[in-house]
């Protein structure tokens, strides 16, 4: 396990053996979309445009990971902070 720099991307942990990509975004940088949307509608924040720059990248980010066979887990900091950490559980068993 550990950082993953792929020539093109980088992503916060690997597991190799079972292809797995972790990325742990930032609720505000990355636009947690519990949190943000484009219109700030339905009691969510507006994106700006920092946020919307750094999805883009994010959804090149995913498209690379499918294309390589790589499972891609996105973890965000509000899961951290409340301690929920289910998502890794397909990892630990």
């Amino acid at each position: 396990m550990g950082s993953k720099n792929t020539g093109i991307f980088q992503y916060d942990f690997i597991i190799k053996n079972k292809r797995i990509l972790i990325e742990v975004n930032g609720d505000y940088w990355h636009g947690n979309p519990n949190l943000f949307n484009e219109n700030g509608t339905d009691g969510k924040r507006k994106l700006n445009e920092i946020q919307i720059n750094k999805q883009k990248k994010d959804i090149l980010k995913q498209e690379f990971a499918k294309n390589h066979n790589f499972e891609l887990i996105y973890i965000w900091e509000t899961e951290v902070n409340n301690g929920d950490y289910s998502k890794l559980k397909k990892i630990i068993c």
